[in-house]
């Protein structure tokens, strides 16, 4: 892994998580808010499930007997699609980001380097504080 590719991507990918917030404080429209507040939650479905597949070709591919608990965040995502409830939907994303997190940091531990980890353990922190954020700006 190129460290440095790896990190300025996934620290860039965190900007869409931050726009709702940034929305919130320039612009007076509450609906349009509130959309992007949305997508910000179906983002989130996009990087867990990402994640979710990452995770779960690097525990077939190294024989885990209980790959499939790699595939438990992409499950809860899919049926955040169906709760129409900002404050579930918020909560079922944090949830299937911190199994992933979880995943990382006790499944692949052997396989994943400090900075990898650390890494994650931002990034997981800064998605879920924006999500809550966002979702208390409602």
């Amino acid at each position: 892994m190129n460290k440095k590719k790896v990190q300025l991507t996934t620290y860039i990918g965190l900007i869409p998580f931050y726009l709702p917030l940034a929305y919130y404080f320039y612009a007076e429209s509450d609906v349009k808010h509130v959309n992007l507040v949305k997508i910000s939650l179906v983002y989130g479905s996009l990087i867990s499930s990402f994640l979710s597949g990452m995770q779960w070709e690097k525990l077939i591919s190294n024989n885990f007997k209980i790959s499939f608990i790699a595939i438990i965040p992409l499950v809860m995502v899919l049926f955040q699609f169906l709760e129409e409830s900002i404050y579930i939907s918020t909560i079922i994303i944090i949830l299937a980001l911190l199994i992933n997190l979880i995943v990382d940091l006790t499944l692949l531990s052997k396989l994943r380097e400090f900075w990898f980890k650390r890494m994650r353990i931002i990034a997981t922190g800064l998605v879920s504080t924006s999500l809550i954020i966002n979702y208390l700006s409602t």
